[in-house]
């Protein structure tokens, strides 16, 4: 099953036979398609009916450009947030995809997890699921994308994103630059990596080398839809550089999202250095998912 490669899908009451697998990011960086390439794959009470061992996922590894570190690896699979607290009550989904206790799964390329605390996040090869999961992370803890939107670098000079983790536990990891298209071909550029939501810890935004995080790129956390199905999530993001909005870098997965996604180049004009989380603006509202779904089943 290839998914696509952007934004957050809810995959709910549905059941996969045996011979499926599941392909994160199909079309990540073919030819001018996808931007980040770090989708949230959301399951709500899903049946994993596929009892064979062989592989279940597929992380794409391809990089066409060759100046461009690429993100095809990207793509996040977690259970929904109502799923995550009964297996972490202590309560087994059955025929869950993920093994009991597990909630989310990643590319091993994300390694900055296996420092979590609690071997909350653990390489499936290590616990004997190498294969079904293609040797990514399995995390007992959510995961969801952070994404940072950059303009104007090109692929064969970009620095690497520095991120650092303190509070909670303490990792670092260089993420790199991904470009969709060649240089001058799209506006399609960033850095973006899983991050674990709630506020036990911080993470801090550098550019490798000691450089600031220039005030007009966007950032994004989550997503909203998160927040209108379910709650609110929030982490602490640290901006070498700029400040991070208000209560000392508290993000909402509902954070302004103005001008995102809008216009024929991406990101509509009036989004840089105004939109997005770490701004002065207001979070957008929330909405009720149930109320706009009365009378329509």
């Amino acid at each position: 099953m290839a998914f696509p490669d952007v934004g957050t899908f809810i995959i709910e009451d549905t059941t996969f036979g045996d011979d499926v697998k599941f392909e994160p990011n199909h079309h990540c960086n073919v030819g001018i398609t996808g931007v980040l390439c770090m989708p949230q794959y959301v399951l709500h009470r899903v049946g994993w009916m596929n009892k064979r061992n062989t592989k279940w996922v597929e992380f794409q590894s391809r990089n066409t450009q060759p100046h461009n570190a690429n993100q095809n690896h990207g793509g996040i699979f977690t259970l929904s947030p109502s799923d995550t607290l009964l297996v972490r009550a202590g309560q087994e989904i059955e025929n869950s995809f993920f093994p009991p206790g597990y909630v989310s799964l990643v590319s091993s390329k994300f390694s900055y997890l296996l420092s979590a605390p609690d071997n909350a996040c653990v390489l499936s090869s290590d616990i004997g699921y190498g294969t079904i999961y293609d040797n990514g992370i399995l995390c007992k803890v959510p995961l969801r994308s952070l994404k940072v939107y950059s303009q104007g670098l090109l692929s064969n000079s970009a620095p690497q994103l520095k991120v650092d983790v303190s509070r909670g536990f303490s990792a670092s990891q260089n993420i790199g630059f991904h470009q969709t298209g060649g240089d001058h071909q799209t506006e399609k550029q960033g850095y973006s990596l899983p991050v674990i939501p709630g506020t036990d810890q911080t993470y801090t935004l550098s550019l490798l080398g000691g450089g600031d995080i220039p005030s007009n790129w966007v950032i994004e956390f989550s997503d909203v839809v998160i927040g209108n199905r379910w709650n609110m999530e929030y982490i602490y993001l640290n901006l070498q550089g700029r400040s991070c909005g208000n209560n000392d870098g508290l993000v909402s997965s509902h954070h302004d999202r103005k001008f995102i996604w809008s216009g024929d180049e991406f990101m509509g004009g009036d989004a840089w250095g105004n939109h997005g989380a770490c701004v002065s603006a207001s979070d957008m509202p929330k909405v009720d998912c149930a109320a706009q779904n009365e009378g329509k089943r």
